[in-house]
């Protein structure tokens, strides 16, 4: 317990910036409350698999710091229980369905997403990939785009717990259009969408005024 409460004050220290970000405090609760809150959603595969990763790369067993360790179904299971017809996931008066993750986007969230959603597209394999794409056009250009950015975000969607599917898609979308208002979501949609080569607006929805 000692050894754990060392390194959770040793952290707190290297990661004063994103516990600030994302709202905790820079103090003697802070780090303590980001481990309740992890803890809270622990029963969220992304959740519990991104937590056990960065405990490998603190070279700690999964569990040890943040205190998930039984195993739960992952993201997989719970999609072939929703496409059985245990749960039908859809969107509709702008809200996100309890159904999909259990609770709604925040802010920081929704800033994360963007900001992993460009940087996807910003890497160089991808730029190139882009650009060979439009370079060769033809009737299935819209097609290939289309599956090489979904490509690219599946990996991102699953991480923050939605399902890489239709109805997960539509759920992050209206999670984000929430914070439409402000600066930087605005601008990060419209400057992604310009990435994907689509118009301002056109995919997440978000007004360019």
């Amino acid at each position: 317990f000692k050894k754990r409460e060392a390194v959770a004050k040793l952290l707190s220290i290297f990661w004063k910036a994103p516990l600030r970000r994302f709202g905790f405090g820079i103090d003697g609760q802070g780090f303590p409350h980001l481990l309740q809150v992890v803890k809270a959603h622990g029963q969220r595969p992304g959740i519990r698999l991104v937590s056990h990763e960065v405990e490998k790369q603190l070279r700690m067993v999964p569990g040890t710091l943040f205190g998930l360790t039984a195993d739960v179904k992952n993201w997989k299971d719970d999609a072939q229980g929703k496409s059985n017809g245990k749960t039908n996931a859809t969107v509709s008066n702008g809200k996100v369905p309890t159904d999909l993750r259990g609770r709604t986007m925040f802010l920081g969230e929704a800033k994360e997403i963007l900001k992993a959603f460009r940087e996807a597209l910003l890497s160089p394999t991808v730029m190139r990939t882009m650009q060979n794409i439009e370079q060769k056009g033809g009737v299935h250009m819209d097609q290939h785009r289309r599956v090489l950015i979904t490509q690219e975000w599946n990996p991102i969607l699953k991480r923050f717990d939605f399902p890489p599917t239709e109805a997960g898609y539509e759920a992050m979308k209206t999670g984000i259009r929430q914070f439409a208002e402000n600066e930087y979501v605005r601008s990060c949609c419209h400057e992604v969408e310009g990435l994907c080569g689509a118009p301002p607006g056109s995919y997440f929805g978000v007004p360019t005024i």
